[in-house]
């Protein structure tokens, strides 16, 4: 299963990003997390199934961390919005730090 998410609320400059990271490698997820120029963080996330429900279900909470997620969209493969990695991240999961744009190209 391959999804992209946004988060939106406080997740910039509070560590989301590693707690996003963290909760990929418990639940044996594989993808890239960043943050958007517009103040949310992108995500793109494979898996199996089990695993990407609870690793939704963990970075929608966000529980032990400082960040509030106020909003979680969810864009799985095939539906409208959503989209590939915007990088190749292999088998592991990335926190990519270089500033990118909404449309996927890195500035």
């Amino acid at each position: 299963m391959k999804a992209r998410l946004i988060a939106k609320g406080i997740v910039q400059g509070v560590g989301y990003r590693y707690f996003v990271r963290n909760a990929a490698l418990k639940n044996k997820i594989k993808g890239l997390v960043r943050n958007l120029p517009d103040g949310t963080v992108e995500i793109f996330a494979e898996g199996e199934e089990r695993n990407m429900n609870n690793f939704i279900e963990e970075v929608r909470f966000a529980e032990g961390s400082l960040a509030t997620v106020e909003e979680l969209n969810v864009y799985k493969e095939g539906e409208k919005d959503f989209k590939g990695p915007w990088k190749d991240y292999g088998d592991k999961f990335i926190i990519d730090r270089r500033k990118g744009n909404i449309n996927g190209s890195e500035a």
